[in-house]
């Protein structure tokens, strides 16, 4: 399902305000306090849309997905947040499966660790709860490891592990299902273009009463 990961912007930079907004805006909040928010909108080649074994469905995908994070640092490296995101697809030739609108609310705490001038390990535990339908409950933790590299002025690497261990209420642990996710990625920018490329490993363990079971 498209909530298997929670989206990731690293490297993303928008400017929607004029700098005289934005610094009026950091005069009045408090100076600890953090907020982004970003909102995809694409259009998608999928080539296998049901995760067929044998025979895959493709289709086109146009896709909406606004993401809102809402921070505060409590110690120099270390931050609490809350995270909220909607993801909502709209098939071409699949209507079966526009039928649902995902939404996600979740918070968490993220601690930095320098390891040089270059790089970074930033240590990062979610807990989140998903709205897929109205029957439907499904909750994670989401323990993860991002460590970033600056390789040039306009370039950054990137590599992210993470646990999603996946239970029908929150804290309940892997009651459902758990997966590994493994990615590793690489963001460039020049001038005011910016390519961005990542991959991303899953591997899933689900038990009998996992949605779906395979």
């Amino acid at each position: 399902t498209p909530t298997d990961q929670t989206p990731t912007h690293i490297g993303d930079e928008r400017s929607l305000f004029t700098p005289t907004f934005k610094l009026k805006a950091l005069e009045v909040l408090p100076a600890r306090m953090y907020f982004s928010a970003v909102t995809e909108v694409s259009q998608r080649f999928e080539s296998n849309v049901l995760n067929n074994a044998s025979n895959p469905k493709r289709d086109y995908a146009f896709r909406v997905l606004p993401n809102v994070t809402l921070g505060y640092t409590i110690l120099p490296r270390t931050n609490v947040y809350a995270n909220y995101f909607m993801i909502k697809d709209a098939f071409a030739y699949t209507p079966l499966l526009n039928r649902s609108t995902f939404h996600s609310v979740s918070g968490g705490v993220s601690h930095d660790l320098p390891l040089d001038k270059r790089s970074n390990l930033q240590l990062n535990f979610q807990f989140r709860q998903l709205f897929q339908s109205q029957n439907l409950h499904q909750a994670d933790l989401l323990p993860g490891v991002t460590y970033t590299r600056v390789l040039s002025p306009g370039t950054i690497g990137f590599f992210n592990t993470q646990l999603q261990m996946r239970s029908r209420n929150l804290f309940q642990g892997a009651t459902r299902e758990i997966d590994p996710f493994y990615t590793v990625g690489l963001v460039m920018r020049k001038r005011q273009w910016t390519l961005s490329s990542s991959g991303t490993l899953v591997n899933n363990f689900r038990n009998d009463s996992a949605i779906p079971p395979i």
